[in-house]
Order: C-alpha cells, then structure tokens, then sequence
C-alpha cells in the first residue's frame, strides 16, 4: 500500500507488540482454541482405534488362514494314511484272502462295539467259521 501511495518509506519487518483478544471475547477465544484441541485429540483417537483394529483383523486373518492351512495338512496326511493302510490291506489279502477277511471281522466286531467283552472260538471246521459270544462290560450292571 505504501509503495502504491509512494510514500517513499520501505517496511522491513513488522512486529506485534499486543495480539490478545479484547476481554470481551477472551473466552470465546479460548473456547475455539479447545474445540480444536479435542477435535484433534478425537481424530488421533479414532486413528488409534483404526490402526488397533487393522492390526487386529489382520492377526485374525493370519491366524484362520495358518489354521486353514494346517487343516488342509492334515487332510492330506490323513488321506495318505488311508491310502496307505488299504494298500497293506490289499497286499495282506493277496497274499492270505481268508485270514484277512477273519482279522476284518475282529477289527470291525471292535469297531462296532467298543467296551464289549468278545470271546472268538474257532469253530469246528474252517477258518472262516467261528463263535462269538457277546458278555456285557464288567460292572455294567445288567445282566441278561
């Protein structure tokens, strides 16, 4: 303005020598100033609380997806375990197809009835013919 005026004065610096609001305002002044203030400690709360969840969601995902992940493994083993198992079947039945199909019966009889007392007789003729007496569990109770 004053080179507009050409008023012939350069200003190098200015500086405030008083910069207080009149008393009248002084408290809504200060009223401002704090609503600023918790409107920045709000935003740097939420932050928190975002940043706290992101962290946590990803830690649940890393842990369903390492669960997920084992899961799979053990499916695979157990397949594998089968396969294997049903490959020794086979090669056993080969080899003695009347015997494997008496020690099938016993697995399955055991299988089927757990915690049955199980008394197997051969019977008189064949390997494949035998007597199986049934007994209720000791301490059972009833008795028939």
């Amino acid at each position: 303005m004053l080179d507009r005026y050409r008023a012939g004065i350069e200003v190098l610096a200015v500086s405030l020598l008083y910069d207080h609001p009149p008393d009248e305002v002084h408290n809504a002044f200060r009223d401002v100033a704090s609503a600023q203030e918790d409107k920045l400690r709000t935003i740097n709360l939420a932050n928190v609380f975002a940043v706290e969840k992101i962290n946590q969601a990803k830690g649940e995902a890393a842990a369903m997806t390492e669960a997920a992940l084992a899961f799979k493994e053990q499916r695979i083993t157990g397949a594998q375990a089968g396969a294997d198992a049903f490959a020794l079947r086979l090669e056993a039945y080969q080899r003695a197809p009347a015997l494997t199909k008496f020690r099938l019966q016993l697995e399955t009889l055991e299988d089927v009835l757990p915690g049955m007392r199980k008394f197997v007789r051969p019977g008189a003729g064949d390997v494949k013919d035998i007597d199986i007496w049934l007994l209720q569990p000791i301490g059972s109770g009833q008795s028939k």
